[in-house]
């Protein structure tokens, strides 16, 4: 077993930010995040394995629970737009630089793909994961990772030049 202080230390940063990214905003991140550590705590880590990939994948799983949760509550219970709304940060994106503006738009761009291509793509280019740790992690093969890679490549530049950005 792993000591939890050492993982939040080495790996915390990167886990929170997968988080923020998952959930899109500060309240539900923080709750996975803690999910993801308290439950790092009571498994069992194999000394092979990536320590990041071992926490993705917690983190993944707690974040999938969460979904299906609300997913039934909404079938069951509707709640309306107006209570779920979130406070945002308050930080103006468009403003600044156009690399601000293409940051902006691509964050938007990959928030705005379907499930299937955009955790792939998170794990991908922010967590830094490999093929094979992506593909443990989703329990998908790894060809499908990257067919998955692949086709959020093509949606996301298809996006950005409808916007006015080109290659």
């Amino acid at each position: 077993m792993l000591d939890v202080e050492t993982l939040v230390a080495e790996y915390g940063k990167a886990i929170y930010g997968l988080c923020r990214k998952l959930t899109q905003n500060a309240f539900d991140a923080d709750d996975l995040y803690q999910q993801t550590f308290l439950t790092a705590l009571g498994k069992e880590f194999r000394r092979e394995e990536n320590p990041k990939a071992f926490l993705t994948k917690i983190c993944l799983s707690h974040y999938e629970n969460t979904r299906r949760k609300y997913a039934r509550r909404q079938r069951i219970a509707p709640v309306t737009e107006a209570e779920t709304e979130r406070i945002s940060s308050g930080e103006d994106l468009e403003k600044g630089s156009l690399e601000r503006e293409l940051k902006t738009a691509l964050r938007k761009a990959v928030e705005g793909l379907a499930e299937k291509y955009r955790i792939p793509v998170l794990l991908y280019y922010a967590m830094d994961l490999s093929l094979k740790e992506i593909a443990g992690c989703l329990k998908i093969p790894e060809g499908t990772v990257k067919s998955r890679l692949s086709t959020a490549r093509k949606l996301l530049i298809e996006e950005l030049e409808v916007n006015g950005f080109d290659r």
